[in-house]
């Protein structure tokens, strides 16, 4: 079911225990037509977290799958320890050879492939690479949202490799696998705040989307931040304080409460340079700093 923004924005306002009606609602579509195959892609942060508790209000038995990529912050991974039925996987690749053959993650993954494709030509990409140069598209139209930002030219000529591939080979690969094994369906905490790449994903496919090789469900795509910190703080949810910090409540100018943390802003693989930019924006500690 498409969304649009009208859609979204009137799910975003709603309250958190609306929002939790509607989130085991989404679930139990998706798990009467998965015929209940389900499991969480647990990551060891906060909207993990909150994921998987909604998920086991439900259905108390589910899965959790943690993938050890071997960049994981260690404080996560000794979280994930403490977690009951956690099944951890691992990438048949390590990190070293993903950046030696394809580059490094920079800025974030929608940058990283430009970049790459540009660095990479051949007789395929061509079309591709004048749309990421120069804007404008096969047909001749002006498309500006497609065409890198001229403060990123620079890094087509830097002296290493770019690519968004970390995530296909170290993160996405080693749960295909753990599919195609146990016909399971992922669970992911994703959502439409994350970034325009995951907003626009939602809106076009919806909250549950079927697939012949690639079910998944995304029930927390319509929450905000402060919901989660909301949701763990009222419900006393064990979480990764080491890293993340305090939960704080702010007030915004008009008077609602906000629920933040004073840590980092997120926790993912340690040598990953996506999101650095948004952490910097908001003068929050990074993994860099």
């Amino acid at each position: 079911m498409k969304l649009t923004n009208e859609d979204l924005k009137e799910l975003q306002e709603k309250s958190l225990s609306e929002k939790i009606e509607i989130s085991r609602t989404i679930l139990q579509d998706y798990y009467k037509k998965t015929n209940g195959k389900i499991y969480v892609a647990f990551s060891g942060g906060k909207d993990s977290v909150v994921l998987l508790d909604i998920v086991r209000s439900v259905y108390p038995n589910t899965i959790g799958v943690y993938s050890n990529t071997g960049l994981e912050y260690p404080e996560i991974v000794e979280f994930v320890k403490t977690v009951p039925n956690i099944q951890i996987i691992r990438p048949k690749v390590s990190f070293k050879e993903v950046i030696q053959k394809h580059g490094y993650p920079v800025f974030s993954k929608k940058i990283s492939r430009m970049v790459s494709i540009i660095q990479n030509p051949t007789e395929r990409n061509h079309k591709t690479r004048k749309l990421y140069i120069e804007g404008v598209n096969s047909n001749g139209i002006k498309s500006p949202n497609w065409k890198i930002p001229d403060k990123y030219l620079y890094l087509i000529d830097a002296p290493f490799k770019m690519s968004d591939a970390c995530c296909k080979y170290l993160k996405k690969a080693p749960f295909q696998n753990f599919e195609a094994e146990t016909k399971m369906n992922r669970i992911l905490g994703l959502m439409a705040i994350d970034g325009e790449y995951r907003k626009y994903s939602i809106k076009k496919r919806g909250f549950n989307h079927y697939a012949e090789r690639n079910n998944y469900s995304t029930p927390l795509g319509f929450w905000t931040r402060s919901d989660v910190w909301e949701y763990i703080y009222k419900n006393k949810l064990p979480y990764c304080k080491v890293l993340y910090g305090d939960i704080i409540l702010q007030k915004t100018l008009d008077g609602n409460a906000v629920y933040n943390n004073d840590g980092l802003y997120g926790t993912g693989c340690m040598f990953c340079m996506f999101g650095i930019e948004q952490e910097n924006k908001l003068k929050r500690p990074n993994r860099f700093s």
